[in-house]
C-alpha cells in the first residue's frame, strides 16, 4: 500500500493489517526531516544497508520516530 498522505494511525493498522505503507527515500527523508533528525540514522539503528531501490515501513520508522 502506498499513499502520499497518511496518518501514524493510519501507517500502524496498515501494518497490523498485513498492507505496510511503504516509502521510497525521499519521502522518507522528508519525514526524518520534518521530526529533525537524519534518515541515515534511522538506517543505522535499523542496521539497513542504504540502496536506491529500498523501501522502509511507514509503521516502522514512524515507532522508530516515537509516535
Amino acid at each position: 500500500m502506498a499513499l502520499d498522505q497518511f496518518t501514524a494511525e493510519q501507517a500502524f493498522e496498515a501494518q497490523d493489517s498485513g498492507e505496510s505503507i511503504m516509502l521510497g527515500l525521499v519521502a522518507s527523508r522528508k519525514i526524518c526531516l520534518d521530526h529533525g533528525v537524519e534518515l541515515e540514522d534511522y538506517l543505522l539503528d535499523n542496521v539497513l544497508e542504504y540502496e536506491s531501490s529500498l523501501l522502509i515501513d511507514a509503521a516502522d520508522l514512524l515507532a522508530w520516530l516515537g509516535y
